[in-house]
């Protein structure tokens, strides 16, 4: 070890009075403790720039006796130049089972099955239901698939099971009101994260407008005199190709932007070339003021 990596250590275990936090964690995992503060730098801390942010994340890990080195907790970059110690699925399990109040957890799911983005059909909602030994009730925390979906990898393919782990970790904090811990999703807001902790884009994710938002967007639409096509047209030119329920809210909002800037003129009803009769309106069709007629779009009331 290099004299800077002694110096380094031995001011973690002065701040910690004595060696105890790196001798505890070291101990914990067959480790040299002189050796902890270098493999965490190389592997789950690798974010962290200071001795007081390892200082930091070694505590939390501590507290709650979770491995860094099998990615339990490891270190995610903030916005203001520090880290936060992000919780995997992992490590949330682990530390709701070691609780001693724990007493079990169940599952309830809605029936219906719905896609968001790019999803694989999912109950449309999840709840997970936390048992403690000391309480009278449980503790239940109900997840929406439209609210918490993210356009990564392990969303689209595996979305129930990132369901479930959304609702066990909400859950445990509430049940047991763990503080100081980050799960992925709260990570994912700044960079997308999966449950690894692996980086899966740079960028932070666009919102996406969901059902109720593809809804509202399309009866804009029609009022406007345009129709689903149009409007996925020109999502499209935009850059957006997929289904309606996943546009970017912001490419939404310049379509809607557009359409109430330069609304279009219905087309006018045909009139028989021999009768001169206007002919019927297409089924369901609504008619207009000028006589004209649009066909409502899906979505509409």
């Amino acid at each position: 070890m290099t004299t800077k990596s002694k110096k380094t250590t031995t001011a973690i275990a002065r701040q910690e009075g004595g060696a105890s936090l790196l001798q505890r964690v070291g101990n914990r995992y067959g480790l040299d403790p002189n050796r902890v503060y270098e493999a965490l730098l190389k592997t789950a801390f690798k974010e962290a720039k200071s001795q007081e942010q390892v200082i930091a994340l070694l505590v939390v890990a501590d507290q709650y006796k979770l491995n860094p080195f099998t990615r339990e907790i490891y270190a995610f970059p903030d916005k203001g130049g520090g880290v936060v110690p992000i919780v995997s699925i992992d490590g949330w399990l682990r530390i709701m089972n070691d609780h001693p109040q724990f007493d079990g957890m169940e599952f309830v799911e809605a029936e219906e099955r719905i896609v968001v983005g790019q999803s694989k059909p999912a109950p449309e909602w999840m709840e997970c239901i936390i048992h403690r030994k000391d309480r009278a009730h449980p503790t239940i925390a109900r997840e929406y698939l439209e609210e918490v979906y993210r356009n990564t990898p392990p969303w689209n393919q595996t979305t129930a099971r990132m369901l479930r782990h959304r609702c066990i970790m909400q859950a445990a904090r509430i049940a047991f009101g763990f503080g100081g811990i980050v799960d992925p999703e709260d990570a994912e807001r700044a960079a997308e994260f999966d449950f690894e902790g692996v980086v899966l884009e740079e960028e932070i994710v666009a919102a996406v407008i969901g059902k109720a938002g593809y809804k509202k967007l399309l009866k804009q639409a029609h009022q406007c005199g345009y129709t689903e096509a149009d409007v996925l047209a020109t999502a499209a030119t935009a850059g957006y190709e997929g289904p309606g329920d996943g546009m970017p809210e912001e490419t939404a909002q310049r379509i809607s932007e557009g359409m109430q800037a330069q609304p279009k003129e219905p087309e006018p009803p045909t009139a028989d070339p021999e009768t001169g009769e206007i002919e019927d309106a297409p089924s369901g069709a609504e008619t207009t003021t000028n006589g004209a007629y649009r066909t409502p779009l899906m979505g509409d009331e």
